[in-house]
């Protein structure tokens, strides 16, 4: 029969103990989380200025730039606007010379030469206008334009009557009624009238320069602003001189027909 050994209760306090610290299986190990560490070095002198530049560089593209514009264009552009303003001033008081046997009082009139599509040419294109006596002789090209030719003369508010010549029928004869002196003082009213559109016509495109010249007050030097300006000037008051002398002409042109 076995016998069970008896074992000392000591010696078994002492391998519970031994049990209890002894792992059944290995510890897991877990790595730390770290935090995320931030330095208190100052940035370096070079990088702050570097972020300066950048930063103005993108201001600079956002901002409106200024305008440049080329002073001797913009005179010439002006010469030309002026030189248009006197030509159409020299048209218009041709057309208030009626009393006079002058060419130019027909050439420019516009003759209809297709009513379908509304295409105007002026009467210099189709026909050869002469003085005549009193009056005026306008010799038509292609006798298909005669009657458009008559027509363009009669709507014209010249308060004159053209004529086919009964032996040619491509010549019109346009007799000029001889001027009163209320027929004179009217076209002198109107030659009046037709100078100060142009005067007005001459102030509008100072202007329009005058307005350029000062958009580039941010770009240009205070001197160069001066001198652009005091040239502006000087244009306008020369041509305007020479405005009023093709009215004054005109004028007395009308007194004296």
């Amino acid at each position: 029969m076995n016998r069970l050994a008896i074992v000392p209760r000591s010696l078994l306090r002492t391998g519970l103990r031994r049990l209890a610290v002894t792992p059944s299986r290995p510890h897991l190990v877990l790595p730390l989380l770290t935090r995320a560490a931030f330095s208190t070095t100052p940035i370096p002198a070079a990088k702050k200025k570097a972020s300066r530049e950048a930063a103005v560089a993108s201001a600079a593209e956002d901002a409106p730039t200024a305008e440049v514009i080329d002073f001797d264009a913009q005179f010439d552009k002006l010469e030309s606007d002026i030189a248009r303003i006197a030509d159409r001033l020299k048209d218009d008081l041709s057309k208030l010379r009626a009393g006079r046997a002058d060419p130019s009082i027909l050439e420019g009139l516009d003759v209809v030469v297709d009513k379908a599509q509304g295409d105007a040419v002026p009467l210099r294109d189709v026909a050869h206008v002469v003085t005549k006596g009193r009056g005026l002789a306008v010799t038509v090209y292609e006798a298909a334009n005669v009657k458009r030719v008559v027509s363009a003369i009669q709507i014209a508010d010249l308060n004159l009557q053209p004529v086919v010549d009964a032996k040619n029928p491509q010549l019109v004869n346009v007799p000029l009624p001889p001027p009163t002196r209320d027929s004179r003082d009217a076209m002198v009213k109107q030659s009046k009238d037709v100078g100060h559109k142009a005067l007005d016509a001459l102030k509008n495109a100072r202007l329009a320069t005058h307005k350029k010249i000062q958009a580039t007050k941010k770009t240009v030097r205070p001197d160069d602003l001066k001198k652009a300006d005091k040239k502006m000037e000087d244009i306008v008051k020369k041509r305007k001189a020479e405005l009023e002398a093709v009215i004054a002409a005109a004028q007395k042109g009308i007194m004296e027909a």
